[in-house]
């Protein structure tokens, strides 16, 4: 049997995110297709005294200063590999919009404006120096980030385009740890049975179908007011918002301009098999986001036969995600690059039964254990014996 730790920040299971989703059903699905015991230890105290792993698996490295703690006693105490999820991104847009919003209450959506980016982000990086704090491309930010890099033995990004970005942000040694310290492992998306049935008779009447839908939290990386303004001299075409205002200022100017386009309809929260039948019976899902690490509702837009418009690269990993076979790119600082990504998206042919078959099989949280799985055997100590999937597992899962 392999024994494996895994861990992540330490309010990881009482204030759940993406990362956390990762780690219980790649967990999940680990025991369930190998014979494996994995234990979540988020700090010290909870790594147990007769639980000695094969190795420590880590999810996030945004959150490096606190998984450090753990990962240097784990590694001290059993002299065990560590692995890494890194689940990063480029965080420099989104920085420079939400700054860009908060002083001036307006988006940078301007082509012109998006020059300012690298100014307003270097003087930002060099205040965090200058007062020795955390932020983004400071000191300490980067110190702590290599520091569970460089104690990593295997790297394993959610896209190639990730896997870029760490090697370009924190000088890692490029042929070193694309041949022999990294492997790819996608994120995966979820259908449930129930969600061809889960909204309300009410809610259905009062949401227009073949509607432009963006889901997502409600603040400026998410870029929801360019939407609007893309399409505010067609108000016949309807817009479904589903998400919460994280940015209260943010909100109110979203709710504020729909109110004076009309035809827009904002649901702040759904169960997540409402939220795929919404994706059913949409047009066109949009999401000029400033960053997405993986583009998770764009994958579920995908996965429901949902057209979509997304972020060209850098601010999303097309190529991985394979998000150009199933919608247009846009330029999110460019509100007419996005009005014609969305008409662009809307002439398309409807997506293949199919096409929606292979992606839902291929970015499975199945196929994301066998990928980890596989990844695994580089780190096993040869005094391991690695346990194989049954035959019926190979067959239906590609890990290729």
């Amino acid at each position: 049997m392999l024994r494996v730790v895994f861990t992540s920040r330490p309010n990881a299971l009482v204030s759940p995110g993406g990362d956390t989703i990762q780690l219980l059903q790649t967990k999940q699905e680990l025991e369930r297709l190998f014979d494996m015991d994995i234990r979540i230890a988020l700090t010290i105290d909870e790594l147990e005294d007769g639980f000695k792993p094969d190795f420590v698996h880590a999810f996030n490295l945004q959150c490096a200063a606190n998984m450090l703690p753990v990962l240097t006693y784990a590694k001290s105490r059993w002299q065990i590999p560590i692995v890494l999820s890194t689940i990063y991104w480029d965080l420099s847009p989104a920085i420079f919009v939400s700054q860009f919003f908060k002083r001036f209450k307006r988006m940078p959506t301007h082509p012109q404006l998006a020059k300012l980016k690298w100014t307003l982000m270097r003087y930002k990086r060099w205040e965090s120096n200058l007062g020795r704090g955390s932020f983004w491309g400071g000191r300490k930010y980067v110190r702590d980030r290599l520091s569970l890099l460089t104690m990593a033995n295997l790297l394993l990004p959610n896209s190639t385009e990730e896997l870029d970005i760490l090697i370009q942000e924190f000088g890692l040694p490029e042929r070193q740890i694309r041949e022999f310290r990294s492997a790819i492992v996608p994120n995966a998306i979820t259908y449930p049975e129930e969600a061809n049935d889960n909204l309300s008779p009410e809610l259905l009447a009062a949401i227009p179908e073949n509607a432009v839908l963006c889901v997502g939290r409600v603040e400026s990386v998410k870029n929801q007011l360019a939407i609007i303004e893309a399409l505010f001299h067609q108000p016949d075409i309807p817009i479904v918002l589903v998400g919460r205002a994280e940015d209260a200022a943010y909100g109110r100017q979203v709710r504020a301009l729909g109110d004076r386009r009309g035809n827009v309809h904002w649901i702040d929260e759904l169960p997540h098999a409402g939220v795929l039948q919404l994706y059913k019976r949409a047009a066109v899902h949009v999401q000029p986001s400033f960053r997405e690490s993986c583009g998770l509702s764009t994958m579920e837009a995908i996965g429901a036969g949902c057209r979509i418009v997304y972020s060209a690269p850098p601010y999303a990993p097309e190529a991985t995600y394979q998000f150009q076979r199933f919608g247009a790119a846009c330029n999110p600082f460019d509100i007419a690059s996005i009005r014609s990504a969305i008409h662009q998206a809307l002439a398309m042919p409807a997506i293949e039964p199919e096409d929606i078959r292979v992606y839902q099989q291929q970015f499975s949280w199945e196929n994301v254990a066998m990928r980890t799985y596989e990844a695994y055997q580089q780190v096993l100590p040869a005094s391991v014996t690695a346990p194989s999937p049954s035959a019926a597992t190979r067959d239906k899962v590609c890990i290729s």
